[in-house]
């Protein structure tokens, strides 16, 4: 979670959207995450670090689905974009990184991902309202209502879950 692997004093913390960041990068390529937190002198966690697992298990809380038990799905990215697929599921994932803490989505959110099947829903993980969007071959086009481009209330990154 710091700098270094052990007790460093002054040792400088990722961010929480460092962590889910990576988080997200690293699944969306197959892998595992490992995150150290070296003890204090006194064998104890910097309160920064408590701070930090907070933040990502209130994350995980509204976006662990497109986390837990899921696959890489090609393209794996596009841009500031990262994809995962429910195991024996439908199911794919959009998780679009933020730059700075809260989420800022764009008007119009475009993914290109080779889909068989038609879509048949598409929702924002954490937000209870319906998005419109409209599929053209491997590209599928959400239109994002102003409300939720800079209010929608999520953090670190939010997640497009693509049903079909």
């Amino acid at each position: 979670m710091g700098n270094s692997w052990s007790y460093v004093p002054g040792d400088h913390y990722k961010s929480a959207d460092q962590i889910v960041s990576l988080l997200v990068k690293i699944v969306s390529r197959g892998g595992n995450l490992l995150m150290n937190i070296g003890p204090g002198p006194d064998g104890d966690w910097d309160p920064v670090a408590y701070e930090r697992l907070q933040q990502i298990g209130n994350w995980m809380k509204i976006n662990g689905e497109g986390i837990y038990n899921t696959t890489p799905v090609t393209p794996y990215s596009e841009g500031n974009t990262f994809y995962t697929k429910l195991k024996n599921a439908n199911t794919i994932y959009a998780f679009v990184l933020a730059d700075k803490g809260s989420v800022t989505l764009p008007a119009k959110a475009n993914f290109h991902l080779k889909i068989d099947n038609k879509v048949k829903k598409i929702s924002l993980l954490g937000v209870n309202k319906k998005l419109k969007w409209a599929q053209y071959g491997d590209s599928i086009n959400i239109i994002i209502p102003k409300n939720l481009q800079t209010n929608s209330g999520l953090s670190h990154t939010a997640a497009f879950k693509i049903q079909y």
